[in-house]
């Protein structure tokens, strides 16, 4: 509810608004126009482009899929997404991508994240699991399976 109008502002409406105001003595000022103000108290929203969760092989040449924006008033607002955060395709782990935006009004869209977990090694982690099961071959037997094998 804003001051002065109650509950009759329509969140992406436009309004003629004119400002007076008058002093502790009693002087009246000017009233100041202020036409074609539009009431948006609504965020944008964000959508990924692709999937919020993928993997990049490692030491490859990442490129993310982007996202889009749209706002109730401003409308496309693609453009003003800001993404913060880097894959480093040299070295393994999980990185994460943010994307914000905001609109015209100063509404702030719900940050979104992509998930990108780089593995080193070829076969995504399958070459890291044979070796452990290799491992613990070699293990219980007491024998090095590998010079047979």
């Amino acid at each position: 509810m804003e001051a002065g109008f109650g509950n009759s502002l329509v969140n992406g409406a436009v309004y003629d608004i004119a400002y007076d105001a008058t002093d502790i003595a009693g002087n009246v000022g000017l009233t100041v126009p202020n036409t074609n103000v539009t009431y948006d108290t609504e965020a944008p929203v964000i959508t990924l482009l692709g999937v919020p969760a993928m993997a990049a092989p490692f030491g490859s040449v990442y490129t993310d899929a982007g996202a889009t924006a749209v706002d109730n008033v401003d409308g496309t607002i693609t453009g003003s997404i800001v993404m913060t955060g880097a894959v480093d395709t040299s070295a393994a782990g999980v990185y994460t991508l943010n994307y914000d935006v905001t609109d015209a009004a100063g509404n702030a869209a719900t940050t979104v994240h992509r998930f990108v977990t780089v593995s080193n090694g070829s076969g995504g982690g399958r070459g890291q699991q044979s070796q452990r099961r290799r491992r613990s071959v070699f293990d219980s037997s007491g024998c090095d399976l590998q010079r047979f094998g």
